[in-house]
């Protein structure tokens, strides 16, 4: 089972598994080190800042937003269901990686679906056991 993070463009994937989450998706990073135009609504200096007020961010709008949560909650239960699931930005390639390439939002929501599936797993085999 695994995830990926792939360039939404250079990648050149657009099979099922492939699930934009870049601007303006709800998924999306409103944060930006860039200094051009982007669909970001916040600019901080670092790629590392917007990556961290992301995660910041990221449990805020999952405990308050069900828009939010049901896409993740989605993206959980297609990871649950085919063992992989290939998430898709502007940010980097990990199946063709290049040097320019650098960290990303999906490598949060990577992190969350990997850390929630033994819960998951957990939950599920009580509430089994219990018929």
């Amino acid at each position: 089972m695994t995830i990926y993070v792939l360039h939404h463009k250079r990648s050149g994937l657009t099979a099922d598994g492939v699930q934009y989450i870049g601007r303006p998706h709800v998924l999306g990073n409103p944060f930006t080190h860039l200094e051009k135009d982007t669909l970001a609504q916040y600019k901080v200096d670092t790629v590392e800042q917007a990556i961290d007020e992301y995660r910041i961010h990221f449990y805020r709008e999952l405990n308050s937003n069900p828009e939010f949560r049901n896409e993740v909650a989605r993206l959980v239960r297609h990871y649950q269901l085919h063992g992989i699931l290939y998430l898709s930005c502007w940010c980097k390639d990990e199946l063709s990686p290049r040097s320019k390439d650098h960290g990303c939002h999906c490598d949060v929501v990577r992190e969350f679906i990997l850390s929630t599936l033994p819960v998951m797993y957990y939950y599920q085999r009580v509430v089994n056991a219990l018929g």
